[in-house]
């Protein structure tokens, strides 16, 4: 088969996976945009971490470097036994203990706030 046919490919197979991945996110954004505000009484069940890593370029030579970002997570039980988890800020979850009671504003996926009582 032709060099110009995987090369069409290859492209095709890119802008659909890039388009798929859009949609996804702007339908979540209209989701969490449409939902109510919640403000739910909850306890901080647990908080942890995750690496995010990626591959970057370094300059016009084409060279990549890895890098590395440190997401923050927390977790909550929600009166009533759900649970909800959100990333939220570095600075936040250093504030936070596990077992912390207060109330947790969220809108649909989205974390808004938790203020402990």
């Amino acid at each position: 088969m032709p060099y110009h046919f995987f090369m069409l490919l290859f492209f095709a197979v890119f802008a659909v996976v890039f388009i798929w991945i859009i949609v996804k996110n702007v339908k979540e954004w209209i989701n969490n945009n449409n939902s109510p505000v919640l403000e739910r009484e909850a306890v901080v069940a647990d908080l942890f971490t995750r690496e995010d890593s990626s591959m970057v370029p370094t300059g016009p030579d084409g060279a990549m470097m890895m890098t590395s970002d440190t997401l923050h997570y927390v977790r909550f039980q929600i009166a009533g036994s759900s649970e909800a988890e959100f990333r939220i800020s570095r600075s936040l979850w250093n504030q936070l203990r596990t077992g912390m009671r207060g109330t947790l504003i969220s809108q649909g996926t989205r974390f808004k706030d938790f203020t402990p009582f």
